[in-house]
């Protein structure tokens, strides 16, 4: 998918949790290392499983949505500071957010002091975002035709985990890049390919390949898409979303915590461990998310 290599892969792993099919597997090019799907879906199929709302139910009560919410307010107060220290806001500083889905993030750069919107291709999440949220939601896909009718329109777009799942991420990349004005940032943020976690614990490593990621980013290749797209000057971060209590329940369980996961372990005799835990999986770039910010000349 990046370099259009030829070469026979080596094979990463012969199964999907979610593919009863087996029809898919998972590869490492052995030209550029990019980790991918094999064989792809084509683009109508994904549309389809992304229309249809089939990474999460269709419909979603208001109680399930409170609680989809609560839980991904660690993430979105992430990444708002950050985007904070980064580009401050202002009323006048348009926002893009592509692949929105039920909006938390738009509510809360739109709180925050950004002029924010969102765009998604998922019917149901963007039913779901206009009922809850009072800001601008976009049923659709940045396509060429998108990306040319508002070619420099956004001081800020962000995509966070959308990359891995699409089929042409490069070309994705460039038609981002279009829509944001000189000056202006391009927020990419992805999962870790290169998470400690896989290499040390069989159960999260059979849990990690699906059906929705077509590719899995390490810094390496993360900066090899980013270079594709024409930013040579990108700025990849390593992050640790989740904390040390998901981390045990691994180890112990050898199960994700899907019902309720922990992104942080608030016991104040935990705390300094914590901290300590986050900082050395970050610093070596082994931790279980990657975070880009590109800042358009």
């Amino acid at each position: 998918m990046l370099c259009h290599s030829t070469a026979s892969p080596s094979l990463v792993s012969a199964s999907l949790r979610d593919d009863p099919s087996e029809a898919f597997r998972i590869v490492r090019c052995s030209s550029c290392g990019l980790i991918q799907m094999s064989p792809l879906p084509t683009v109508e199929e994904d549309m389809l499983f992304y229309r249809e709302d089939k990474q999460l139910t269709n419909l979603i009560t208001h109680a399930e949505y409170a609680d989809l919410r609560k839980r991904d307010r660690e993430d979105t107060l992430r990444r708002i500071a950050w985007l904070k220290a980064k580009y401050p806001p202002s009323a006048s500083t348009r926002l893009l957010d592509v692949g929105c889905g039920y909006g938390f993030f738009v509510d809360a750069a739109a709180e925050a002091g950004y002029s924010a919107e969102g765009i998604d291709l998922n019917t149901p999440s963007i039913a779901i975002a206009r009922a809850h949220g009072n800001n601008l939601y976009i049923e659709g896909v940045v396509n060429d035709d998108f990306a040319t009718r508002n070619r420099g329109s956004y001081d800020i777009v962000t995509t966070f985990h959308v990359l891995e799942h699409l089929t042409d991420p490069v070309a994705y990349l460039r038609r981002l890049g279009l829509l944001v004005k000189q000056g202006g940032l391009l927020v990419v943020e992805v999962p870790n390919a290169d998470d400690a976690l896989l290499a040390h614990n069989p159960a999260y490593n059979a849990f990690y390949w699906q059906r929705a990621h077509l590719s899995y980013f390490t810094p390496m290749t993360l900066r090899v898409a980013l270079r594709a797209a024409g930013f040579g000057q990108a700025e990849v971060e390593s992050v640790q979303r989740y904390g040390m209590n998901n981390l045990f329940h691994w180890i112990t369980h050898n199960a994700p915590q899907l019902h309720c996961p922990t992104f942080r372990t608030e016991h104040p005799l935990l705390q300094s461990l914590e901290q300590y835990y986050r900082q050395e999986r970050e610093r070596s770039l082994a931790s279980d998310t990657l975070l880009a910010g590109i800042l358009m000349a």
